[in-house]
């Protein structure tokens, strides 16, 4: 199968396998040098950041979320 059947000339696909060839290339460096904390990965401007955004903020108080359960408790 040539190249271009595969979709292998896109430079898209290209630069999403070089991304993630620097990242593990990146955590294999932080790792021998005795370093813990997770290292960020290349940001890539093709994906949507916006969608991947979790937990911006709480949506109920903690006492909120503990009348909640002990009313499911007690509910049983």
């Amino acid at each position: 199968m040539s190249g271009m059947k595969a979709g292998w000339d896109s430079t898209l696909k290209t630069n999403i396998i070089l991304a993630d060839i620097f990242d593990v290339l990146n955590s294999i460096a932080h790792g021998l040098g005795g370093s813990k904390h997770r290292v960020k990965p290349y940001p890539r401007p093709f994906e949507d950041k916006k969608d991947k955004k979790i937990g911006s903020g709480a949506c109920a108080s903690v006492d909120d979320l503990r009348a909640f359960f002990e009313v499911k408790r007690n509910g049983r």
